[in-house]
């Protein structure tokens, strides 16, 4: 009898368990790993800032996100939206996490579209909720908007540029008519009474989260410093 079948007769037990053991470290770190056949959510969405039960000539902030389980870079569409119900007065990048933008985002005010297409530099690719581009637009005449996505992708970061969009929300407004004179909100933020330095810190926090009309004291569809100034005219 050789060393090798020696070794092999007396090892057996041994080696057959040792290979068992590799089979499942294998089986379990590849249902770790992503697989391209993997049922992932990416979706791409309009996310109002705010009601979206508006009158007219109110002016109102949309969100356009993306929530991708797995990694992406790129994305583009076209946003169709009702130009006799809706104007669109500014597109910001400011919130968004491209930062390279492969077309140059067009306006078409004739047709009511929006057209966008970008991605992201970083190394891996972005997975999770993230904002590409906020628009600001102005309710013109009553009735329902619709803001609908078009020819809508988002590209994975596999490097082949494979299209993993499974889920598009698109956005209704109601639009209305003002019924009566809309007041203003008090700033007293908290209630108690009185407007002071509780107030105006409210205020503060209230100026980085998502619009809320109740801070907004000017109604001018933003909260700023400028609705932080009112305050502090209030207490000085």
């Amino acid at each position: 009898m050789t060393a090798v079948k020696f070794f092999l007769k007396k090892h057996k037990i041994n080696l057959i368990i040792g290979v068992f053991l590799i089979f499942t470290a294998l089986l379990a770190t590849n249902s770790i790993l992503p697989k391209a056949d993997d049922n992932k959510n990416v979706s791409i969405y309009l996310e109002p800032w705010g009601e979206n039960n508006i009158v007219v000539d109110q002016t109102v902030q949309v969100d356009v996100n993306v929530n991708a389980d797995l990694p992406i870079n790129a994305a583009g569409a076209t946003i169709d939206f009702p130009q006799d119900k809706m104007e669109l007065i500014a597109i910001s990048k400011e919130r968004s996490f491209f930062d390279l933008w492969t077309d140059q985002t067009v306006i078409s005010e004739e047709t009511g579209e929006i057209h966008f297409g970008g991605g992201t530099y970083v190394k891996g690719g972005h997975i999770g909720p993230g904002t590409i581009l906020t628009l600001t637009f102005k309710a013109k005449d009553p009735g329902e908007a619709n803001l609908v996505f078009k020819n809508a992708q988002v590209l994975a970061s596999d490097g082949k540029g494979t299209d993993v969009l499974n889920r598009i929300v698109n956005l209704t407004y109601s639009i209305r008519e003002e019924t009566q004179e809309k007041q203003p909100p008090s700033a007293d933020l908290n209630d108690d009474g009185k407007i002071n330095m509780t107030d105006f810190s409210i205020m503060t926090v209230a100026m980085f989260k998502k619009y809320d009309s109740a801070y907004d004291l000017n109604m001018d569809g933003k909260v700023d410093i400028s609705d932080l100034s009112n305050i502090l005219s209030q207490i000085f």
